[in-house]
């Protein structure tokens, strides 16, 4: 908050009171996002889960939320030890084109951290997949599991056979 002096200080800490009365959410998330609660030493699942939480308040609310805890959020998912450990900065690598074939279609996924790491399905990460049967775009959810958190989405196309290559 602004330290106000003089005349208008009653009314700004009353104004204050009255918001955070209406939007009691804003200061549960502050108090989430100060360096008290979420530290650079923070895992993934709670620097994503601070992240969730801000991200879930109004604009209303944002603006209600101590400037200096969202500095500290910021600055924990850039520096923070466990940082790499957030699927959103990980990467896929490209899916090929998949040639229809009227099954489910689960290429083989490279999905790489933050800091270069080359993750393994069902330890790092689960995969789930949709309108992967049917020629079209497919596409992939990687959901972070271990000490892994958050998601990312890649998609691939799958292909008609060429009438050329039908028996």
């Amino acid at each position: 908050t602004t330290d106000i002096t003089g005349p208008g200080q009653g009314y700004y800490e009353a104004a204050i009171a009255k918001l955070n009365v209406m939007y009691p959410n804003a200061a549960k998330v502050s108090d989430q996002l100060s360096e008290k609660e979420l530290t650079k030493d923070s895992s993934a699942a709670d620097i994503l889960a601070a992240r969730e939480a801000y991200d879930a308040l109004s604009d209303i609310e944002k603006t209600l939320v101590d400037p200096d805890s969202v500095a500290n959020l910021l600055d924990v998912e850039k520096n923070g030890k466990n940082s790499d450990k957030l699927l959103s900065k990980a990467t896929v690598a490209a899916i090929v084109d998949q040639e229809y074939t009227g099954d489910q279609i689960r290429p083989t996924l490279t999905v790489t951290s933050a800091d270069k790491k080359t993750l393994k399905e069902g330890t790092d990460y689960t995969v789930t997949y949709n309108n992967n049967v049917l020629v079209g775009t497919a596409t992939v959810t990687i959901t972070g599991t271990g000490d892994y958190a958050g998601t990312i989405t890649a998609a691939f196309d799958i292909v008609g056979i060429s009438i050329n290559d039908a028996t």
